[in-house]
C-alpha cells in the first residue's frame, strides 16, 4: 500500500523565501567512497503570506548515474537508470521476505543496472545493490553514484541520498521515513550536507500524522504546528 505524505510551508517571515525539501541519509551497509549525500528532493519559491505543499510517498527507487562535478554542495547529479524497488519485510512469525536486489555494472564508462533481475535478497525495510567489478579510481574519475530515489507519486521524481559505491560490493539500502524542510539558495536534484545546514525543521513520520504544517514566522523559524 502507498502512503502519501504532505508538508505545507507556510511562509509567514514578511520576505519571498526559496523552500526546499530533503531526506534524513539511509541506513547503508557496505563500504561507500567518502560520504553519503543527501539530495534537494524538490524546491519552490513561495512570496510572504503564501504557502506551498510538498508530496512525498513510501514508493521508493534504486538509482545509478553520476555527478557533473566532484561531488559536494550544490553539485548536480545526472540519472543514468532507475529501478522502483521492494522494500524487504517480515511477518508475524518471523518469516522474511526478502527485498529487491538489483546489479551495478560499468560498460563503456557508464554505470548502469543489469535488464536481468537477481533473485530478491535484501534485509527487512531495504533494497540491494550489488556493484561489479570495475576499477575503484575509474569510479572516482567518471564520479560514479548510486543511490535512494524518491516519488510523489508518478514514477521517480529524483535522488534523494547519493554515495560513490566501491566495485564487487553488495550494499543493503534502508530508506528513514524522515524529512527536513530549510530555506536558502537550493536548486532541485543537487547534493546536501544535511547535517551542515543550519536552519531546518524535522518531520519524522514515524511519530507524525501524514499531513503537518510549518510555519516560517518573522524571526527567521521554522516549527510544525501542532494538532
Amino acid at each position: 500500500m502507498v502512503n502519501v505524505y504532505k508538508i505545507t510551508v507556510q511562509n509567514d517571515s514578511g520576505s519571498q523565501r526559496k523552500y526546499a525539501l530533503f531526506n534524513k541519509a539511509p541506513q547503508v551497509t557496505g563500504s561507500v567512497q567518502g560520504e553519503i549525500w543527501g539530495n534537494v528532493f524538490a524546491s519552490k519559491t513561495v512570496p510572504p503570506g503564501d504557502s506551498v505543499t510538498f508530496k512525498i510517498t513510501n514508493k521508493y527507487y534504486a538509482f545509478v548515474g553520476s555527478s557533473e562535478g566532484k561531488p559536494g554542495d550544490q553539485v548536480q547529479i545526472s540519472v543514468g537508470g532507475s529501478r522502483e524497488v521492494n522494500l524487504g519485510s517480515k511477518k508475524a512469525n518471523g518469516q522474511l521476505t526478502p527485498g529487491t536486489t538489483l546489479d551495478m555494472v560499468v560498460i563503456d564508462d557508464a554505470p548502469q543496472f543489469t535488464r536481468d533481475i537477481p533473485a530478491p535478497t535484501a534485509y527487512a525495510d531495504s533494497f540491494s545493490i550489488q556493484t561489479g567489478d570495475f576499477d575503484r579510481k575509474q569510479a572516482e574519475r567518471g564520479k560514479y553514484l548510486i543511490g535512494l530515489g524518491g516519488s510523489t507519486g508518478g514514477g521517480l521524481k529524483g535522488p534523494v541520498a547519493t554515495f560513490s559505491p566501491e566495485p564487487n560490493t553488495t550494499y543493503q539500502i534502508q530508506p528513514i521515513n524522515t524529512f527536513y524542510v530549510s530555506f536558502g539558495s537550493y536548486e532541485e536534484g543537487s547534493l546536501i550536507r544535511v547535517q551542515a545546514v543550519g536552519v531546518k525543521e524535522e518531520i519524522d513520520f514515524t511519530q507524525r500524522p501524514d499531513e503537518v504544517t510549518i510555519v516560517h514566522n518573522t524571526r527567521n523559524q521554522l516549527t510544525t504546528q501542532e494538532d
